[in-house]
Order: C-alpha cells, then structure tokens, then sequence
C-alpha cells in the first residue's frame, strides 16, 4: 500500500520549490525578493502558474542558480531531495548534505533600517491605475494623499514618490492598494515596471499607468499588463514621461 501510494505522488514540475527550501527561504521572503506574494510563489511551484521569462529571470538571481536548474527536474539535481518526500524527512535530508543549508546559502544577512533612518518624507501623490485603458494617478503635489517613510535607496532623491496601486490589470505582481515607490532618476529597461505619465489633452490632468515596460517605438510606448495578459499602446506625443519603479531588491539595498 504504501509503494503504491508512493509510485502515485505527483511529481514537482520543476525544482523551485526544492531550492528554495534547500536555500532555507520561505514563501513570504522569496515573494518579497521578486516583488510578488507568497501565494504566487506557491503558484509557480506547484504549477498552477506558468513559468515564464517574467518569474525565471527574478527567481534565478534571488535564488542564485541558473534558470535550467529551475526548470529542471528534482530528481536530475544533485543534492535537491525528491518533492514527494515528506517534509520533515526533507529537511532532515538537506541539512545532512554538504553545502547545502550550510551558511553559505543562507539569505544575505541585510540589517533591517531602523526608523529614525527612514524619515517620514516620501509623498504618496495618488494611485496607479490597473486599468488597461485610461490612468487614474494625477501627477500634482496638491494631490498628495500621504507621507511614507523614506527606503534606504531613496536617500537623497529629491524627487521620489510612491504611489498605491488602482484596479488589478497588474495582479499578482502588484495588488491593489499595494505601495510603490518610484525613482525618477533611475533610467527605466525593457522589462522594468513602470509608471507611465500621459496627458491626453492641453486641459487635461496628467494620467498615469503602471505595467512592464515592453518596447518604444518612433511613435509608441508599449507597456504590458498582466490580469489579463495585454499589450497597451501610449502614444509618443502624450507621454510625459516613463519613471522606473523599485524592486524590493533596489529599495534596500540588496
């Protein structure tokens, strides 16, 4: 009975969830250094999310292995153990082999600021909206609606802002009400989550939109949605500007 049950266990569909326990970070903490929720990363390991360019790039430097390993089967790497065994097993298994669980795989050991060096100065001008089609954040500092404490990246950036994400066209990546932190003098890449600022009419209030940042054209700006998956086109002659918008990594220092 108990080879039969073993012979039906369902097999990982790839070895993030054995590295990361291998690396002894949680859900939550893993979440934290892609910028998503744990739930998203539980998602992506059991394979009910699929496994794109988005997460494996991310997933691979937070973890430290390259993108194949993640991709690859528990039982093809040396030193994962098996996704069907039972957990407390695992640990035992993975404590005992070489290297793995030792210190030199622990998370990077980064002192967490203390508040009197954060200073309660970074203005929180609006939302970001998750709409695909029109933004809702109005770039005015008569529009701030709250003050939040300064992350260690921003020392020193005069003109840092964050922002609370609108509607969910960005979910899991960025829930709504989720905070953000903007830096205008970090020049954003394709892939980066950006705000894009639009005013669509000489009279018109300046709109904004969060999504990934895909392509620019003679005539376009292309960001990516999310929930569901979209491509949105700004024209070149609305927008305003593109700032990039902080990883968790970026924000303290990691």
């Amino acid at each position: 009975m108990i080879a039969a049950m073993t012979e039906s266990a369902p097999k990982a569909p790839n070895s993030l969830r054995a590295i990361r326990r291998a690396r002894e970070i949680t859900l939550e903490q893993l979440g934290e250094m892609v910028g998503t929720d744990p739930s998203t990363i539980n998602k992506l390991e059991r394979g009910r999310m699929r496994l794109n360019e988005r997460w494996l790039l991310p997933l691979a430097k937070a973890l430290g292995v390259s993108v194949d390993d993640i991709l690859a089967s528990p039982e093809d790497m040396p030193g994962i153990v098996p996704h069907d065994m039972h957990d407390a097993h695992r640990e035992r298994e993975i404590a005992r082999q070489p290297g793995i669980g030792s210190d030199s795989f622990r998370p990077a050991a980064v002192p967490v600021p203390a508040p009197q060096d954060m200073p309660n100065d970074v203005p929180v001008l609006g939302t970001a909206a998750g709409s695909h089609l029109r933004g809702a954040f109005q770039m005015d500092e008569a529009n701030i609606v709250d003050w939040v404490r300064r992350p260690p990246a921003l020392t020193g950036a005069k003109k840092a802002y964050a922002l609370y994400v609108e509607g969910s066209s960005m979910a899991p990546e960025h829930n709504a009400g989720d905070l953000r932190f903007v830096h205008p003098g970090r020049p954003p890449r394709i892939g980066d989550t950006v705000i894009v600022q639009v005013r669509v009419g000489a009279n018109e209030p300046i709109e904004a939109s969060i999504g990934h940042y895909l392509k620019k054209t003679p005539t376009m700006i292309v960001i990516g949605k999310l929930n569901p998956e979209a491509q949105v086109q700004l024209k070149l002659d609305t927008v305003i500007d593109i700032h990039k918008v902080l990883t968790m990594n970026e924000l303290f220092g990691v």
